[in-house]
């Protein structure tokens, strides 16, 4: 494997909070230094030298700034030498949208330890030998399909704290008929946003019976290589859902506010999830989310 001792991940220029808050859990894992500008992304120096390109169309967009002189294809501007100095490195675009895509994206890529996941890197003009003159293109390897890969789990609340876990409490849950706590419990103030913790399909946004423990809730099954799953985001403000039955969701995708609807006494985020067909004991289809994540709390 390639030793790469220079990282830098250019992001679209005037990105927001929300761009950043997406890399986090990335740049904790592989720490790349971030810029908004490309001059600054082709400056640095090292071996196997790689610039991540995130959403590379947004600096195709009339009205977003960009360096003098510079092309509206950003991949064309970092692969002309005249840009960069005749700098060697290599181009890992990261073709996502907005900030949910991605979070999604980036998550894969921790998971597997894999910096530059699956996609197809670009060599700059001054790393290859001379090409034909002409318009060059480029596209990238698109991610895998999420039903060609197994189940993973982005954090769903904007706090990293769990208030109570898989199977805890036996001695409560036994009256309902439960080994332990049937999913796990994360700290979520009223009001407070609730997110997709992946890819999948909304089957419920709402009530599933007037007096159901989870009270308002969403639903969303997720189909993976290994089969299908259900998450279940419990206690939810009443009617405060940003998604409706039939929808696609992304991971990271608000889908709702916290609260506590329900078998609830304070306000918070229950999360359960089912792997449909699953044989779990005294929690059938129910099984413990906190190995799927990939950004959980330690």
């Amino acid at each position: 494997m390639t030793h790469h001792t220079s990282h830098v991940v250019l992001l679209p220029q005037g990105a927001s909070w929300e761009w950043y808050e997406a890399l986090k859990d990335y740049v904790q894992r592989f720490r790349p230094t971030l810029t908004q500008s490309a001059d600054d992304a082709v400056s640095f120096r090292g071996q196997s030298h790689t610039v991540t390109v995130i959403n590379p169309s947004a600096w195709n967009r009339p009205g977003v700034p960009r360096q003098s002189g510079q092309e509206d294809d950003i991949i064309a501007w970092l692969r002309n030498p005249q840009n960069t100095g005749g700098a060697k490195f290599d181009i890992d675009p990261v073709p996502a949208s907005d900030p949910a895509i991605l979070k999604r994206l980036l998550a894969e890529r921790v998971l597997s330890s894999g910096r530059f996941g699956m996609g197809q890197k670009i060599p700059s003009a001054a790393g290859q030998p001379a090409q034909p003159s002409g318009p060059v293109t480029t596209s990238p390897q698109p991610p895998a399909k999420p039903e060609e890969q197994k189940l993973t789990l982005v954090w769903p609340t904007d706090f990293k704290v769990y208030t109570q876990k898989f199977g805890e409490r036996p001695e409560y849950y036994g009256k309902f008929g439960l080994p332990g706590h049937e999913g796990v419990d994360v700290r979520a103030p009223t009001g407070s946003n609730v997110y997709a913790c992946a890819d999948g399909i909304v089957t419920l946004a709402g009530w599933r019976s007037p007096n159901h423990p989870y009270g308002y809730s969403v639903r969303i099954q997720h189909k993976r290589s290994d089969g299908m799953y259900e998450t279940i985001y419990a206690h939810l403000t009443d009617g405060s859902a940003k998604v409706k039955q039939g929808d696609a969701v992304t991971a990271g995708q608000l889908i709702a506010l916290a609260d506590n609807t329900g078998n609830s006494s304070a306000a918070h985020l229950h999360l359960s999830l089912k792997k449909i067909g699953a044989k779990n004991g005294g929690y059938g289809e129910l099984v413990d989310p906190e190995p799927f994540f990939t950004n959980a709390p330690k």
